[in-house]
């Protein structure tokens, strides 16, 4: 079944007389049942002919069964209408099916959500400068990062991240970021920052950073290893605490890279051969969280064999759930979503969380729509939820 050109699958094999069924659950139709457009459930939307564009999707889950999503915006008419480094956030009583912004947040921007002792947090840039807030109404109301008491965690600018994960890890919170001292990807070097869970979150004197790392492009034949960025903070299946990353290159193969920490969160040296892994959809951003049976999980935009080509950050018109029992070694169980025209559809900079035996994820998604769609799929008019019923099937 097609709507709009995007086929949607589940990730076991359906019988096609049940598919529409399983369209439902994935949020391709209303409750109803009835056909929409767009793929999944739109929570945000912005007309192209604004020039405002929706991106760094993130989602949680707060302790009373509600979700939140929150997006920025970019573009050229983001910054006319001084909406660079502004944060919507949205929440839905319903599983998703309906939302609501609940706040705007300026100053804001490359920001994942996470629920740490009953609050619910924002953690990302300020722009430029790290920075958190918290959230103790479920999204309503925020801190505001005025100063280093208050969740401004670097007086320094310069840092760069996209939404990935907060991890627990030996009693210590850590997420990823790169510190980008020159444009474009080949500036971006990795480094983490961890703070004790039982601390004030918005105290910056709280925090450290780890050592940053600075890659080499020798990593990759031809010299292909372009750079690496928007890195995920995992703890291992040997309980060892690692940053997988995107890696940027032209080789038509992608690849994720693996940098490990020690117990004091300095970075070990990188072993080409081995912690520069083969990863389907490793040039694009990917968040990977593990699941409560020792695997880890995540939703990539998967080129295969047949379509590939140099440069595959350009393609991000499928997306595929994949999964490793130890970060080295990825299965593509299925295609989720998936459109015909690469030029200008995308599902990407998906962020994602387990609940029971589904998983619920947004997209930053350009999409055809009624007022004409996106120039191309980078420029995203929609921000998108979607569930994957029964993924581990």
């Amino acid at each position: 079944m097609t709507a709009s050109n995007v086929e949607v699958r589940t990730v076991s094999r359906i019988p096609q007389g049940v598919l529409a069924a399983a369209l439902i659950l994935l949020g391709s139709m209303s409750e109803a049942g009835a056909q929409q457009k767009q793929p999944g459930i739109i929570v945000a939307h912005s007309r192209a002919e604004t020039q405002v564009f929706l991106g760094s999707p993130s989602i949680a889950v707060l302790p009373s069964g509600d979700y939140v999503v929150s997006h920025d915006h970019f573009g050229d008419g983001a910054k006319e209408k001084r909406l660079m480094g502004v944060t919507d956030v949205y929440r839905s009583s319903d599983r998703g099916l309906t939302w609501r912004k609940v706040s705007r947040l300026r100053g804001q921007h490359w920001s994942n959500l996470f629920v740490h002792r009953e609050n619910l947090y924002l953690l990302g840039t300020h722009p430029g400068q790290i920075a958190i807030r918290r959230s103790m109404d479920g999204g309503i109301s925020w801190t505001e990062p005025k100063d280093s008491k208050s969740g401004l965690l670097t007086k320094e600018k310069g840092y760069h991240t996209a939404p990935t994960p907060t991890v627990l890890h030996r009693g210590r919170l850590v997420r990823a970021f790169e510190k980008s001292e020159q444009r474009g990807f080949s500036g971006m070097k990795p480094m983490l920052i961890s703070a004790p869970k039982d601390a004030d979150l918005l105290d910056a004197a709280n925090w450290t950073q780890s050592p940053v790392v600075v890659h080499d492009r020798a990593w990759l034949p031809q010299k292909e290893f372009r750079g690496w960025l928007e890195g995920n903070a995992v703890v291992s299946p040997d309980g060892k605490l690692v940053n997988i990353l995107r890696v940027h290159t032209f080789l038509s193969e992608e690849r994720a890279a693996i940098l490990s920490f020690n117990d004091d969160l300095t970075p070990q040296t990188i072993a080409p051969k081995q912690d520069v892994v083969k990863m389907p959809g490793g040039a694009k951003k990917f968040v990977v969280r593990r699941d409560g049976r020792e695997r880890y999980w995540s939703l990539v935009n998967w080129v295969p064999k047949a379509d590939r080509a140099p440069h595959p950050a350009r393609y991000r018109n499928r997306l595929a759930l994949v999964s490793s029992a130890n970060l080295r070694q990825w299965k593509v169980h299925d295609i989720v979503l998936e459109g015909d025209d690469p030029k200008n559809i995308g599902f990407q900079y998906v962020d994602f969380q387990f609940e029971g035996d589904d998983i619920i994820f947004v997209s930053r998604t350009g999409f055809p729509d009624e007022f004409g769609g996106p120039d191309n799929f980078h420029n995203s008019n929609m921000i998108t939820f979607h569930r994957i019923k029964n993924f581990r099937e």
